[in-house]
């Protein structure tokens, strides 16, 4: 019943919208005619004419050619403008029959919109008796749906009432079971518990006694640790002791062997030698890019190796400052002067002695060999 309902408004509904679909389209269409027909104002065009007396223009041969030839552009003048003023006459007539045509086609168009408003008021009439007959069903279709729910529903509760009698006898002879199997399980509960009591009370004890174990055991290790960590402080800071006074005492030897080199060159009787260092200082400076992490109490000694052209072959650290990037920065700097070509003016036992191979001690605030 209720699938034939639903389908008894569907056919209404539809040509409901299709009238409404109708109405608007026609008002749509009679507003864009009635928007084109509106006659348009035309600007009027002035001919500027002249009047000419031909026969005054043809006694006057026998004046001077330059007279003939005005007159002649008047004459023309004059055509030009009758056929100006006939175009203006053919655009007002095809003006005057565009206005006629578009008034016909608007008053055809308000006839078809007169006869499709009459249509759709005729279906909108249909629609409505189809609908009320709809309506008859659907109250037909309900009033039998609810004498078909009220027999159903009495024969249901004829049922129920049989089933409920049904499980009340069977709720009573479970209680019954039920009782019975209590009573039996509540005495199995009961030596169970006891039972369960006796072996709790064992298992605690032996807990108690495991955790007692696992104390001594968990504060032995922790000692053991704590001995283990001492000792092995003991040795860094022993190591780190010794590694210090490794390194200062390197340093040592460095500082006196770059000392004793500075004094063999200060000492020495060639003016040329000292001039060449205070070369190779600028040229390394100007060639050093200061990465960021340097410091002014950073120091690096490189090695230094050169070829008689004064070119650079090799270059390496022989006393770290501790900072790779500083180190390598210092490194980079003398490979970027390539070579130091004024040393070829130095004699070759001057450069044999002092620039063959020497070492370079770096800073960012000293530099010098």
């Amino acid at each position: 019943m209720r699938i034939f309902s639903s389908r008894s408004y569907f056919t209404p509904t539809v040509l409901a919208i299709l009238l409404h679909v109708l109405i608007i389209g026609a008002f749509v269409v009679n507003w864009a005619f009635t928007y084109e027909s509106r006659p348009q104002q035309m600007t009027p065009r002035y001919v500027k004419a002249e009047v000419i007396d031909l026969k005054a223009l043809s006694q006057g041969k026998s004046k001077k050619q330059p007279d003939k030839q005005r007159l002649a552009d008047k004459a023309k003048d004059v055509e030009q403008e009758k056929r100006k003023a006939e175009e203006t006459q053919r655009i007002e007539d095809e003006k005057r029959a565009a206005e006629e045509q578009a008034k016909r086609e608007l008053e055809d168009q308000q006839k078809a919109q007169q006869q499709a408003q009459e249509k759709a008021e005729a279906e909108a009439e249909k629609v409505a008796e189809e609908k009320k007959k709809a309506q008859a069903a659907a109250d037909q279709a309900k009033k039998q749906a609810a004498e078909d729910a009220q027999r159903k529903a009495d024969e249901a509760a004829k049922k129920q009432a049989e089933a409920d009698a049904r499980k009340k006898a069977e709720a009573d002879a479970k209680l019954k079971a039920d009782q019975a199997a209590k009573a039996k399980a509540d005495a199995e509960a009961k030596a169970k518990a006891e039972a369960d009591a006796k072996a709790k009370a064992a298992a605690d004890a032996k807990a108690k006694a495991d955790a007692e174990a696992k104390k001594q055991a968990d504060a032995k290790k922790k000692a053991d640790e704590a001995a283990k960590k001492k000792a092995a402080e003991d040795k860094k800071k022993a190591d780190d002791a010794k590694r210090k006074a490794d390194q200062a005492k390197r340093q040592q030897e460095l500082d006196k062997a770059l000392e004793d080199e500075l004094n063999a060159a200060e000492s020495s009787d060639d003016a040329s030698v000292t001039d060449a260092m205070a070369y190779i200082n600028e040229m390394v400076s100007r060639a050093w890019t200061r990465p960021p992490s340097a410091r002014n109490d950073m120091v690096v000694v490189l090695r230094i190796n050169l070829i008689d052209s004064g070119k650079v072959v090799d270059v390496k650290v022989i006393n770290s400052s501790g900072n790779t990037a500083f180190d390598q920065s210092a490194v980079n700097a003398v490979w970027k002067v390539v070579e130091f070509d004024e040393l070829q003016k130095l004699d070759r036992s001057a450069f044999e002695s002092n620039f063959r191979s020497f070492n370079l001690r770096f800073n960012p605030s000293d530099l010098r060999l």
